[in-house]
């Protein structure tokens, strides 16, 4: 009997003393979310030496890093300020030159930088750099491409671009019509005319046929999925 009441005294303290300590316990919470912070970003050089020859381990490292802190703000409902985004694009940057093979923080920069926070500039630097590294990869002039022609409204860079998807393996059929029309649209007719023939360009001429921005974005939708 003194032993049930002992306990029932014990537990009663543990109850009101969470109750207390709940409080406190998300003040700290978010005393500590506030001091963690952005931080600095290491430059690449110094990247290079710190990583020896762990460079993909420590890309991986910079990488994970910058979408824990970026997820963390998506759970909280939180959105990224124009600091946080150039902290992000600089991990990406940094995570690249250490790994410049690394798929995922080039995939981010197509997807978030571009589209969540208008960093088109951003991300054509992250993808132009896929470009030289990935070269057989055809999603990454395509991602170029699109934004050129989507964001940017340069018609003459977009085609150069999705000329260079479509000759790259897994491109499908599409991209050369639609290159070969922009290239047509953005006054570059001899190219048009090397890549796809006189004869869809003289269709092409006689209607004027614009490019479909709704296959363009469903196609950049079907890539982000």
């Amino acid at each position: 009997m003194q032993r049930s009441l002992t306990t029932a005294i014990l537990v009663s303290f543990a109850l009101i003393g969470s109750v207390f300590a709940i409080p406190k316990v998300s003040l700290e919470r978010d005393k500590l979310r506030q001091k963690e912070g952005i931080g600095l970003v290491m430059p690449s050089q110094v990247a290079q030496i710190v990583a020896l020859e762990f460079k993909g381990l420590f890309a991986d490292i910079i990488f994970s890093k910058a979408m824990t802190y970026y997820g963390g703000k998506l759970i909280r409902g939180e959105k990224a300020t124009e600091e946080e985004w150039d902290w992000i694009y600089r991990n990406m940057d940094t995570a690249t030159d250490l790994d410049p093979y690394f798929l995922d923080p080039y995939y981010f920069g197509a997807t978030n930088l571009a589209w969540g926070t208008n960093k088109v500039k951003e991300a054509n630097l992250l993808l132009e750099k896929a470009f030289r590294y990935r070269d057989w990869d055809w999603t990454i002039p395509f991602y170029l491409g699109f934004n050129y022609f989507y964001f940017l409204q340069d018609n003459e860079k977009a085609a150069f671009y999705l000329m260079e998807a479509s000759k790259k393996q897994g491109s499908g059929t599409l991209l050369p019509t639609l290159a070969a029309r922009l290239a047509y649209q953005g006054k570059k007719t001899e190219n048009a005319i090397i890549f796809e023939g006189p004869e869809l360009v003289i269709i092409s001429v006689q209607s004027y046929a614009p490019v479909d921005l709704n296959l363009l974005i469903n196609a950049e939708l079907s890539l982000s999925v």
